[in-house]
């Protein structure tokens, strides 16, 4: 009977699904008849580890340097700067130039990325050594960067809205190299082992983290299969170099996972739109897809918080990990209770999610009152529906 019902749910979450990648091929088409030109569209999506080392090249084919990593924030699912070496033999006395991914397409048949830019203005960048990256990653010094080749960072302007939703601002979170990021290990907030990173999904054009492609087979007994996880879905737990992925091992199990042969899935639409559907985490891809349930229409109508607003403070982090914690010490809860999302910031807890029952609702916020204090809890929690017979 369990059988059963994991296969009418899987079902179940294809078929919609693919309906939502559907709804958004339609709309993007629609969308460019109109011409109107568009940046949500997954088209142009690669293993971070494949553009790392790649050469850069201009119009007229002339090498610029070659890919040396990738200023990634996680945290709000963006490449922040593509980290272009053009001097030094053998890493001595190396020089970097920082870009804009936009300022890139990528030729794959080639192994190359051509810089869409003057050559000129390329050269005349300000150069910087490694060493002084927590300077370079100051959102003032990236904006600089920006402004040098004509453009804006994302954390500098409102994104655009859809049409039921107001312009929100973006702030910039923890700014990490791409290649250090891949083999960092993940854990829950319970500080159990889910995997290592195995690659990150971009979409270099667009700016864009996509997936997170996380190992988990030596830490769930799921062989050479991987996990694709939504970026947001991510937070940094306290300089101590470890990824926190908010969600259980029961849920990580249960979201969309494939063959480590088959490294093609994770870079197809259809495939992305469940994975983010499964972390209930809204697509930056989509305007109408996916999120068309009561909640998400709520979310979007109140500027709901999601995973990617949780906050980087110290205190934020350990209270959100103190009440999963806690959380997950109770016994009899669902899967649904255990996955809650939990947004700390600047002390003020936010609950979102679904849970099975009215007790469970309770039981969840007795919880966050206890560790965060009454007046700093925000409930959202929504108690699920129940059909005859279940």
């Amino acid at each position: 009977m369990k059988n059963r019902l994991i296969k009418i749910t899987s079902l179940t979450t294809c078929c919609c699904a693919f309906s939502a990648l559907a709804q958004l091929n339609q709309t993007t088409e629609s969308s460019r008849d109109r011409g109107i030109i568009q940046t949500n569209r997954l088209v142009d999506l690669e293993k971070a580890g494949k553009i790392i080392g790649l050469e850069v090249k201009d119009s007229q084919n002339e090498k610029l340097g070659r890919v040396k990593d990738l200023a990634v924030d996680l945290q709000n699912g963006r490449i922040v700067e593509v980290i272009v070496t053009t001097s030094g033999m053998l890493g001595v006395d190396e020089q970097f130039v920082a870009v804009p991914p936009a300022q890139f397409t990528v030729d794959a048949n080639e192994k190359k990325l051509l810089l869409n830019v003057e050559t000129t203005r390329f050269k005349g960048a300000p150069t910087f050594k490694l060493s002084e990256w927590d300077s370079i990653t100051q959102t003032a010094n990236i904006s600089r960067v920006y402004q040098y080749y004509g453009t804006k960072p994302y954390f500098s302007q409102d994104e655009r809205p859809t049409s039921n939703q107001s312009p929100l601002s973006v702030h910039a979170g923890e700014i990490r190299r791409a290649s250090k990021l891949i083999g960092m290990t993940a854990e829950n907030p319970q500080n159990e082992k889910l995997g290592k990173v195995e690659n990150l999904i971009v979409d270099l054009p667009a700016g864009r983290v996509v997936e997170v492609v996380v190992a988990s087979g030596g830490f769930l007994g799921l062989g050479g299969e991987l996990s694709a996880v939504p970026p947001q879905s991510f937070y940094f737990a306290g300089g101590r170099g470890i990824l926190t992925l908010d969600t259980t091992k029961e849920a990580l199990l249960n979201a969309p996972h494939f063959k480590s042969s088959d490294r093609s899935a994770a870079t197809s639409p259809d495939q992305v739109v469940m994975v983010y559907s499964s972390y209930h985490v809204d697509p930056y891809f989509t305007t109408n897809a996916v999120d068309d349930t009561t909640q998400n229409v709520r979310d979007r109508n109140d500027h709901g918080l999601t995973p990617l607003n949780q906050g980087s403070s110290p205190e934020d982090v350990n209270t959100t990990r103190q009440i999963r914690k806690q959380i997950m010490a109770v016994p009899g809860l669902s899967v649904n209770a255990k996955n809650v999302k939990i947004i700390t910031i600047d002390g003020r807890v936010t609950l979102r999610g679904p849970v099975n029952t009215e007790d469970e609702k309770r039981q969840v916020v007795a919880i966050a009152v206890k560790v965060a204090s009454e007046p700093n809890v925000d409930v959202q929690l929504q108690v699920k529906s129940s059909s005859p017979g279940e």
